[in-house]
């Protein structure tokens, strides 16, 4: 939502964090960098730069965030009323895996101490996103104004820890209850096309006022999922104690359980599940909104 600007600013914010508790000594930090000006000397041409970095470490045990953001930017304004804009977004996610603490026997006071982790320490999820898009805008005479926005968006995700999978109450001594766990090893990709293109403006019928809006929008979805590992036998080897975990245990071995490859496009839809070539689905859906 910021746009590049006619007036050159720039903006550096920073910070720092750090637990004041018995609980953890853990610290943080972020920047944020955020440019903006012309390029031309008729600022026509204006561009906009914003990055980010986190490095964030919870009051949890092990549990971590390391975040890179890009969202650079390019306008030609052509008039205040005319202007094109194209835009890149990246991001790339690394984090601990973190499932949070379980309530034996559905009690509050069970719960085990607030920093205790039952995934491994190596246990991991990230996200990664890549983002295009390009955006025009004229606004006519009358004040009727026309918008054709363009997007794809490509996004993939990984995972692979130890989730939580179930508590076994010791009713007798809650303090011996356990909870078991399973190997969740996961890749996913998403893929997204979309074309927007609507108009709109104001007029009037003598004392009634009107407003008109009229679109057409051409979109196309498509989602691989790779469970590579969804390990739920055996589960004793991977079973913790809720109050004091011991986080060692060896993931199972590798055992592929399903594919599954989806193409939407506006109301239709395919399914496999078994590894294939994806087909290239579109469709479009007009819209009319008047008031």
């Amino acid at each position: 939502t910021k746009r590049p600007q006619a007036r050159q600013r720039t903006e550096l914010f920073t910070s720092a964090s750090a637990y004041a508790s018995d609980v953890s000594s853990d610290t943080g930090w972020q920047a944020t960098l955020d440019t903006t000006g012309p390029i031309t000397r008729d600022k026509k041409l204006r561009y906009r730069l914003i990055t980010q970095y986190e490095d964030l470490n919870s009051f949890r045990r092990d549990v971590f965030h390391k975040n890179f953001y890009l969202m650079p930017s390019l306008m030609y304004a052509w008039s205040p009323g005319t202007a094109l804009t194209v835009g890149y977004e990246q991001l790339r996610e690394r984090r601990a895996s973190d499932d949070g603490l379980v309530a034996p026997l559905n009690r509050e006071d069970l719960v085990a101490p607030i920093d205790t982790v039952y995934q491994n320490p190596d246990d991991r999820e990230e996200d990664n996103g890549w983002t295009y898009t390009a955006e025009f805008k004229h606004t006519f005479g009358n004040g009727w104004k026309i918008t054709a926005t363009a997007r794809r968006v490509d996004h993939n995700d990984k995972r692979d820890a130890l989730r939580n999978q179930g508590i076994v109450n010791n009713t007798t001594n809650p303090a011996l209850s356990t909870l078991t766990r399973r190997h969740n090893n996961q890749y996913n990709e998403r893929n997204y096309e979309t074309l927007d293109v609507n108009l709109q403006g104001d007029f009037a019928t003598g004392p009634v006022k009107h407003h008109f809006l009229a679109g057409l929008t051409q979109g196309w979805e498509q989602n691989w999922f790779d469970r590579r590992s969804f390990y739920t036998t055996n589960l004793a080897s991977l079973t913790v104690s809720i109050y004091d975990p011991i986080r060692t245990a060896a993931k199972p071995p590798f055992l592929p359980d399903s594919i599954t490859d989806t193409q939407l496009a506006l109301g239709a839809q395919t399914a496999k599940n078994t590894p294939g070539v994806p087909s290239h689905t579109a469709g479009c859906a007009p819209s009319l909104v008047w008031i």
